[in-house]
């Protein structure tokens, strides 16, 4: 084996990610589930649906971030069935998916501040 001049993959530096900003922002999604009850519930996708944890919550964020897609026939159906088995003791009917801005300042302070985007997803009573 030939020692390589230099890597073949190259990493950047992981210094500190406010070295040059006093804060750094995000886009996040807000997701609220309205049971049939009429009650609210926030719910938090990235931990509770199977398969989306880790790397996968890009995928959820892309998917919650496009309201046309999201309320497809197909996809609600899919949808429908992903949040029974990760939520059986909720009777959801529909989704509010707000998008929020999450600021963390350099003292250590997070704001979340509303952007405006927001959407339902009408998922219809379960079974």
């Amino acid at each position: 084996m030939k020692d390589e001049p230099y890597p073949a993959l190259f990493l950047p530096g992981f210094g500190t990610v406010l070295q040059h900003a006093e804060a750094v922002s995000f886009e996040i999604p807000v997701v609220v589930a309205t049971l049939t009850s009429g009650a609210s519930v926030t719910l938090d996708l990235n931990q509770e649906l199977p398969n989306f944890d880790g790397g996968y919550s890009v995928v959820l964020a892309s998917m919650l971030a496009q309201p046309d897609r999201l309320n497809a026939e197909d996809s609600k159906i899919w949808l429908r069935d992903q949040l029974s088995g990760a939520y059986p003791n909720l009777a959801i009917e529909s989704l509010s998916i707000s998008w929020m801005q999450l600021t963390h300042d350099s003292d250590g302070a997070t704001t979340l501040t509303p952007t405006g985007r927001a959407f339902v997803v009408g998922l219809g009573p379960p079974g």
